[in-house]
């Protein structure tokens, strides 16, 4: 009977933590949206700011060799910024085009699938007007962090010299 017992106890424990793991990813996905959709609207100006701020104060930190490490660490976090807005942007697009199985689907793909599927799905909806939008924000995510990640490789070695 106590064995008995112990395994009613082991199954129910089971199921609380599935269940509960269950309602952490409703709640994930339910929150992502929610964050989607409060930060989009917002999307266009902040993006324009933080253009601005690059072009008129960090590259320009960046080329003077005192200011350098500010204006690349100012670039960089910049770089995260946009990486933010594209992951909420491709998580508006994926659930208006293809619902919660392609959101869920693409956050079993560590989280950062929701942008290729994203993409995907522009493509396969033929909205291509979008679809260029999206390529220049992830052209200007990761093309930024390429080149202060060049530029404070270079840096160094000039240091070392």
């Amino acid at each position: 009977m106590k064995q008995f017992l112990k395994n009613i106890g082991g199954i129910f424990l089971f199921i609380t933590i599935f269940l509960g793991v269950i309602l952490l990813g409703i709640f994930m996905l339910k929150g992502s949206l929610w964050f989607s959709e409060k930060i989009f609207p917002w999307g266009t100006i902040i993006f324009l700011i933080t253009i601005a701020a690059d072009t008129i104060i960090l590259l320009p930190l960046s080329i003077a060799r005192k200011t350098r490490e500010i204006g690349l660490l100012g670039l960089f976090a910049s770089s995260y910024l946009f990486g933010l807005l594209l992951w909420a942007w491709s998580f508006l697009i994926v659930y208006s085009v293809w619902g919660w199985i392609a959101i869920i689907i693409g956050f079993l793909i560590a989280g950062v699938g929701i942008v290729p599927i994203a993409v995907i799905a522009l493509i396969l909806n033929s909205y291509w007007t979008t679809l260029l939008q999206l390529g220049i924000l992830i052209a200007i995510t990761f093309g930024i962090r390429i080149i202060v990640s060049y530029a404070a490789e270079k840096s160094e070695e000039c240091y070392e010299t």
